[in-house]
């Protein structure tokens, strides 16, 4: 059959839709392997020690060039040793155990939201919209 052939069919079967259709020959493909897991996404030393010192670029930090180095030689050895939350206290009442040590400042922010829940269900509260305005941000207009 040729391509010709092919192409009026096909428009034939789309024109006619009691007539049945000639689907295209299925191509096969290889499947590819999944990725399992998180990739290793760790900075090496030089890294991170550069893309801290960016944060530094203005030359009014020249003068502390030794302490920039000091600080960014400590956040190193936290990252390095991953201290992801260091400051922690036991979760205290109304958790299944209660002595389980938790983040500060993950139990602040909870305790912020349920804050600020309990201020947004108060019926003699003020009512109050939501406004999300995705304008260009112009400094000093």
């Amino acid at each position: 059959m040729s391509a010709d052939v092919d192409n009026d069919t096909q428009r034939e079967s789309n024109a006619n839709p009691d007539s049945p259709r000639v689907m295209p020959a299925k191509k096969t493909r290889s499947v590819p392997e999944p990725r399992k897991g998180q990739g290793d996404v760790k900075l090496s030393r030089d890294d991170f020690a550069r893309r801290l010192h960016e944060r530094f670029h203005d030359p009014t930090f020249d003068a502390a060039s030794a302490e920039i180095d000091r600080i960014v030689e400590i956040a190193w050895r936290n990252y390095d040793e991953y201290h992801k939350s260091p400051r922690k206290q036991p979760a205290g009442p109304g958790f299944a155990d209660p002595t389980f040590e938790l983040p500060q400042e993950w139990l602040a922010t909870r305790q912020a939201i349920h804050a600020a829940q309990r201020h947004h269900d108060d019926p003699h509260g003020a009512s109050r919209i939501l406004l999300v305005c995705g304008a260009a941000h112009e400094q000093d207009a």
